[in-house]
């Protein structure tokens, strides 16, 4: 359907960059270090090369690229799913998610030193 950019090698990214393309209003709506990333992506840069400039993870502009072209395309971003099993700190307050836990108490106290003394009687 689209067609991948010829200064762009990934086929990926062509088919990103070019629908990032079809909607330059929301590349001009970015934040400062958002407009940058996808500028460099419009101007034929790789993942590698963005990703050091702009000081972050290739899996993030993946991330934020595929977001962007599927905004630009007027479907919706992907939201992140956040998993976790038992015991796992997602409660975002300041207790970080240990405090009352409705399972009784957590234990997490060290257990009382032993002195010599003790150890002797």
């Amino acid at each position: 359907m689209f067609e991948v950019p010829p200064d762009i090698e990934d086929p990926e990214l062509g088919r990103l960059v070019e629908q990032i393309r079809q909607a330059p209003a929301e590349v001009r709506r970015l934040p400062d270090r958002e407009r940058h990333i996808a500028q460099l992506a419009l101007s034929g840069y790789d993942i590698h090369s963005i990703a050091q400039r702009a000081n972050i993870s290739e899996g993030a502009v993946w991330d934020f690229l595929d977001n962007l072209a599927r905004t630009a395309s007027g479907a919706l971003p992907e939201r992140p799913r956040e998993i976790a099993g038992m015991g796992a700190d997602l409660d975002p307050g300041v207790t970080g998610g240990y405090g009352d836990t409705g399972f009784g108490e957590i234990g997490a106290e060290p257990p009382a030193p032993v002195t010599e003394e003790e150890e002797e009687g």
